[in-house]
């Protein structure tokens, strides 16, 4: 108990928050859908104390470049917010106004409070040991009866779940299904990001290898792509200068195999890339459509997953709609499966081009001071959000701002 009194109010609150998300889906098996709530009332909690503390001036703010570029953005957030509730499109719902700007506003608003309060390694601690619970679990899930994952599997579903042999936990390879580690959060994406997060936060606080090999070994079963990006980099970005080529290759290889699927689609050809084929036309059509309102965007709510339903709903085609520009591109919806994709056809390039220049601005400073580890979270993270709609899970967001105001604040 003395351990939380010694620690700021405002660091207690994002604790709070970090124990709700990372055992959300889990207290959605026991309490069913009222975990939203929960994380409703989390993340209000972290708001409320740190509007507290500004007013009673309880804690400092550490003013930075990036904290300033985090307040443009969200005032340009709720600026958007604004307009597009009050000139959507028809077919746009206002729930999907308002469920884009969630998305979007308080993954970015937790981690402007994390950047103007840093966290200190007690901190990080704690999280390590809120999630010992997660890669036990993780083990046991690796010798448990296929039926019993299926069935919290299927329970976090509203539906009841998807059929298991088509459901996240397989890996389909040499014709025969992989089961995939998914921990508590039941997905193996999510569990797989987190997991990179951990080995990172690791390296912070403890100088014993053998928890982060344990931990990277657990990662792997995970069988996520983006896992394994975030672990080359990894590697890459420790061993310092001597893989820069390395690096640029993680780097720049998405923008070479995009331009190049362009060219082939241009000419009226096409290339299968598998599992990547679906992000990749995301991107292209999310930043080719957006040039038609290309500084002040098209509003929340109208590309990605969400804008899919809306026209489902509405009996619209998709694929006409979102393939004027090139006539062989074939999308479920503009910018789906990719944040890049969505971010810049909803909110233009101006939006875009400050959350690039926030990345620069953390990237840069972290290299200043040396924390390569954590300069790989966020290089590696910019890849991610290239080739994946899930960047702006709330947690998966917020936790690199926390290793990342955490390093700051060690300098």
């Amino acid at each position: 108990m003395n351990y939380f009194i010694r620690m700021s109010n405002q660091h207690v609150s994002l604790l709070v928050l970090f124990f709700v998300f990372i055992y959300k889906d889990f207290f959605g098996v026991i309490i069913g859908g009222a975990e939203n709530y929960l994380a409703l009332a989390a993340i209000l909690y972290v708001f409320a104390v740190f509007l507290i503390n500004l007013i009673l001036k309880e804690n400092s703010v550490k003013v930075s470049s990036s904290l300033l570029v985090f307040m443009l953005l969200v005032i340009f957030l709720l600026v958007h917010f604004v307009f597009s509730m009050l000139f959507k499109p028809d077919v746009i719902g206002y729930g999907n106004v308002v469920q884009s700007f969630r998305l979007l506003f308080i993954p970015l608003l937790l981690s402007m409070v994390i950047v103007a309060c840093p966290v200190d390694r007690r901190f990080l601690v704690k999280v390590v040991y809120l999630s010992i619970p997660l890669y036990v679990f993780s083990l046991i899930e690796f010798f448990l009866p296929l039926s019993v994952v299926e069935m919290m599997y299927n329970l976090t579903k509203e539906d009841g779940g998807a059929p298991f042999s088509n459901s996240a936990y397989f890996f389909w390879e040499f014709g025969y299904p992989i089961a995939r580690l998914g921990s508590l959060f039941f997905s193996p994406l999510t569990f797989g990001i987190y997991t990179f997060y951990m080995i990172v936060t690791l390296s912070l606080i403890y100088k014993d290898r053998w928890y982060r090999f344990i931990v990277g070994l657990i990662g792997l079963l995970t069988l996520v792509k983006s896992f394994y990006v975030y672990l080359m980099m990894f590697f890459t970005i420790r061993n310092r200068y001597s893989g820069m080529f390395l690096l640029l290759g993680v780097v720049v290889m998405p923008l070479v195999i995009i331009l190049l699927y362009v060219f082939f689609l241009s000419k009226g050809e096409s290339i299968n890339l598998m599992t990547l084929g679906p992000h990749v036309d995301g991107v292209i059509s999310g930043v080719l459509n957006a040039f038609g309102s290309p500084l002040w965007g098209n509003g929340l709510g109208t590309s990605g997953y969400l804008n899919v339903l809306s026209y489902r709903a509405n009996g619209l085609d998709l694929v006409a709609i979102s393939n004027s520009l090139l006539p062989n591109l074939v999308v479920r919806g503009i910018g789906s499966e990719s944040a890049l994709g969505v971010m810049v056809y909803q909110l233009g390039f101006v939006y875009l081009m400050l959350f690039i220049l926030l990345q620069v601005l953390i990237i840069t400073k972290l290299f200043k001071v040396k924390s390569f580890s954590v300069s790989a979270v966020f290089l590696a993270g910019i890849v991610v959000f290239v080739l994946s709609e899930s960047f702006y899970t709330l947690l998966l967001f917020v936790y690199p701002y926390a290793l990342y105001s955490h390093v700051l604040q060690k300098k």
